[in-house]
């Protein structure tokens, strides 16, 4: 007679460094602002945005914000033209006061310009907005639009597209460290690409594991830091690592190079290497993932500095601030 508890004969416990892990805090948001290509991305897309605003981005969002609504137009005279102390492509901008009225009722208002636009005195159309008549600009000046305005936005948007690409990869490198398998991968080829960081060619590290499921993988991982896959002695990469060597039992090996990965078992080709990933985090035997909080302030300066100052200028704009 089969025993009742037959079904149970295969189980096998549970272990602390079995997935899922708890991820913290401080690994999840270096792993999503980390590395050179995020950091990179933030500096380049913040400092593109600057261009933005100064040319037409500023006007742009302040009319969207504040000329929505009816307008019309109304006869008006500039009383005085003031050197803003800026210059756009070499060219000097200024600031055009003028009066204007509504009904017979007084307004003032001033508009920025390129240098030589209208002298003191000269007549000029105001344009207002019907349900608040002191807010004006001065018909068809401005400092941007068009080419001018757009060419500007590459910048931006390249900046920000490597950083959501390195937020995803950060979300990737997550659920991985979550729900991975630990495994241990051997060097089977270093391959140089077309990129380049600080004048130093990237190469392709290509790693080969062997899966639950027996059968052949391989892990890639992508830097110009040589130091970074020099492999970990046996031990380093927790208890639970699944060894790998197609030599023959007694045979010596020679310059293997290991590195610890995390695959996902039900699909393996979706893996990681553990120092592909930002800050080279590592999952103890216990199953704590272990990440300095120290090393993650660095990575909050340029996207805070990024939040902060476009953040500033975009509520100065709506006249917030």
């Amino acid at each position: 007679m089969a025993s009742r508890y037959s079904q149970f004969e295969s189980y096998k416990p549970w272990s602390p460094g079995d997935p899922p892990r708890h991820v913290p805090v401080s690994v999840r948001l270096r792993l999503l602002l980390g590395g050179f290509l995020n950091q990179f991305g933030w500096l380049f897309g913040g400092f593109g945005l600057v261009f933005v605003w100064i040319f037409g981005g500023t006007a742009a969002l302040h009319d969207l914000a504040f000329f929505r609504g009816e307008l019309a137009t109304t006869d008006g005279v500039i009383t005085a033209v003031v050197d803003a102390r800026m210059s756009i492509n070499e060219q000097p901008v200024h600031r055009f006061e003028y009066e204007y009225s509504v009904d017979g009722e007084p307004y003032t208002g001033a508009t920025k310009g390129f240098e030589g636009a209208y002298a003191e005195g000269a007549n000029i159309i105001a344009e207002y907005v019907i349900a608040d008549p002191g807010r004006s600009r001065i018909q068809g000046l401005s400092l941007g639009g068009g080419l001018m305005f757009l060419l500007p936005m590459i910048f931006p948007l390249v900046g920000f597209g490597m950083v959501a690409y390195g937020l995803y990869r950060g979300l990737r490198g997550g659920r991985l460290l979550r729900n991975g398998k630990l495994a241990t991968g051997e060097l089977v080829s270093v391959e140089p690409t077309n990129t380049k960081i600080n004048e130093q060619t990237v190469y392709k590290y290509t790693f080969r594991f062997r899966a639950d499921d027996g059968r052949e993988y391989e892990a890639i991982g992508k830097t110009h830091d040589s130091t970074r896959f020099e492999g970990e002695a046996e031990g380093d990469v927790g208890s639970d690592v699944m060894e790998f060597s197609d030599e023959e039992e007694g045979e010596q090996e020679e310059h293997v190079i290991r590195e610890p990965l995390l695959y996902i078992p039900e699909n393996p080709a979706d893996s990681v290497l553990l120092d592909s990933l930002p800050g080279s985090p590592r999952i103890g035997d216990d199953g704590e993932i272990t990440g300095s909080v120290f090393k993650l302030l660095p990575l909050l300066i340029l996207p805070g500095l990024v939040f902060a100052g476009h953040g500033w200028w975009f509520l100065h704009v709506l006249e917030i601030l």
